[in-house]
């Protein structure tokens, strides 16, 4: 059971990335078709043109995500990091202040 519910988030996070580079995908390649369309190129041109727009688009885009996910992944990890340094060296509110957040996300108010 645990492991179909782990697919549906692995594959949700798929989806916003699929979406906005899918948008961004038909906006930019329309406008470079109908630039060269509107130039009176040749069919051939204006096939070449849309073709490479959709390849360097797939290229940023696919590389833009992935290192955005990097980057907040390393985030994250040097946020949990710090907070567990802070608890080996930290005091007796830190750890109030840990238990407080780990309650209201539980749904329980102090």
């Amino acid at each position: 059971m645990a492991d179909e519910s782990d697919e549906a988030n692995t594959a949700g996070t798929y989806v916003k990335s699929l979406v906005f580079g899918g948008l961004d995908g038909i906006i930019t390649t329309f406008a470079i078709v109908a630039t060269v369309a509107g130039a009176r190129a040749h069919p051939g041109l204006v096939l070449l043109m849309g073709a490479a727009n959709l390849i360097a688009d797939a290229l940023s885009m696919g590389i833009g995500d992935y290192l955005s996910e990097r980057a907040e992944d390393e985030y994250v990890a040097s946020e949990r990091r710090r907070e567990l340094a802070e608890l080996k060296d930290g005091g007796r509110q830190e750890k109030m202040r840990l238990l407080r957040r780990a309650y209201e996300r539980a749904g329980l108010t102090t």
